[in-house]
């Protein structure tokens, strides 16, 4: 009896002790536990803050966790979205298919791309969407974490803005005049097909060169190089022009007169980050205005000075020949029959006679002379610097007379 009741006495205090053991592991597990899940809450609530919709999901992509971010984003409250398959709730477009991304995310561990989702009112958003795979201590994947980011603002922003960057390039591509645009540097960032034609440059072997080596500007008569317009325009914050009779030296050698303006390129604040050249080629302006001066001044069938031009020369041969010690001789001529030949063989032929009778009177007098046709079959000559009045006529009474032409 009394070893009996030694055994239970010894039975019952170990047993005593090992409730008392597991009394304390319970109450250290519940309090580790307790930590835990104020933790967890920490963590969620801190994931709640954030903007981006937060998704945990587990490999079957049922939704394990769902952030207040995912709520405001999506419509559709944590309550309904727990358990839920998200590729089915959200309606989820992938660019590629779902095979290959899930072959990604296991070898890789990540995995970010652009998709596109659902909302709960059924608006379509473009996401920027990032996942990572958490495995247990056996190194199973267990879970799928997502975070997600709207940017479908942006993505219209950009698409608008490369609309816009598209008209701007195409208007800028159909007007006639060159434009090149520079940074702030003086780098080249845009040249237009005009610019690229005139320049010799094309915009993608141009872009971030310096503007003075694909815009080669000089002075035509000097030969000096024109100080850069860029510069000047940015440091007078105005639009600026380039200096007359200035020629663009091409990427081969061959010189064209140009002409243009340089205004400086603001940003929001209104400092200058750059500029914008245009320019155009003023060759053919520039040989229209010889012609129409020419014009104005010759006569159109003979191409002789008009009466215009020889009241000019006259003027000027009667100020100088004083001062040379010099007579002035003006002779008129005119042809008999000219008339009846025009009226016979029609105004073709009296044109071609007429043009004939001018390069007959310009080869008989020297280069300092006049021959002038004032209309019609008449002639006009001056003869400058003519040593003696009288000879085969006196002809002084024709310099008194040149000076009432």
């Amino acid at each position: 009896m009394n070893v009996e009741h030694g055994q239970r006495s010894r039975a019952e205090n170990e047993i005593l002790e090992l409730n008392a053991d597991l009394e304390i592991r319970v109450a250290e597990r519940t309090d580790a536990l307790e930590r835990q899940a104020v933790v967890l809450t920490e963590q969620a609530a801190l994931l709640d803050l954030a903007h981006d919709a937060i998704i945990v999901c587990d490999m079957a992509n049922r939704i394990l966790f769902w952030s207040r971010g995912a709520e405001i984003r999506y419509g559709w409250p944590s309550d309904f979205a727990m358990g839920v398959v998200a590729l089915d709730l959200l309606k989820t477009e992938f660019a590629k298919p779902m095979e290959e991304i899930e072959v990604e995310l296991a070898r890789q561990g990540n995995w970010e791309s652009e998709i596109s989702q659902q909302t709960r009112g059924g608006t379509r958003l473009s996401v920027a969407s990032r996942s990572a795979m958490q495995r247990d201590a056996a190194g199973r994947a267990v879970r799928i974490l997502t975070i997600n980011n709207d940017i479908t603002e942006r993505k219209e922003a950009q698409d608008a803005l490369f609309v816009e960057k598209e008209r701007t390039v195409v208007t800028l591509n159909s007007i006639v005049d060159a434009v090149l645009c520079t940074d702030i540097s003086g780098n080249i960032t845009f040249l237009n097909l005009v610019a690229e034609q005139m320049s010799g440059w094309r915009w993608k072997e141009a872009a971030a060169r310096p503007m003075t080596e694909v815009l080669k500007l000089r002075d035509a008569a000097s030969r000096e190089t024109i100080p850069s317009p860029m510069e000047i325009a940015i440091a007078k914050n105005q639009t600026v022009h380039l200096p007359a009779n200035c020629v663009l030296v091409r990427r081969d050698g061959y010189e064209i007169p140009v002409e243009d303006s340089v205004s400086p390129i603001h940003n929001r604040e209104g400092k200058a980050t750059g500029a914008v050249i245009v320019f155009r080629d003023v060759s053919a302006a520039q040989a229209m205005a010889l012609e129409l001066a020419h014009s104005a001044q010759h006569d159109f069938l003979t191409g002789l000075p008009n009466r215009m031009l020889l009241n000019d020369r006259v003027n000027q041969a009667i100020v100088l020949a004083p001062r040379h010690k010099k007579l002035v001789a003006v002779l008129f001529l005119d042809f008999d029959g000219f008339k009846h030949i025009n009226d016979s063989q029609g105004p073709l032929i009296g044109d071609k006679l007429l043009q004939s009778i001018a390069k007959r009177l310009e080869n008989c007098v020297r280069g300092s002379d006049t021959v002038s046709r004032q209309g019609g079959d008449e002639f006009v000559v001056l003869l400058s610097d003519v040593e003696q009045g009288r000879g085969h006529g006196d002809v002084s009474g024709q310099g008194k007379r040149a000076a009432k032409l």
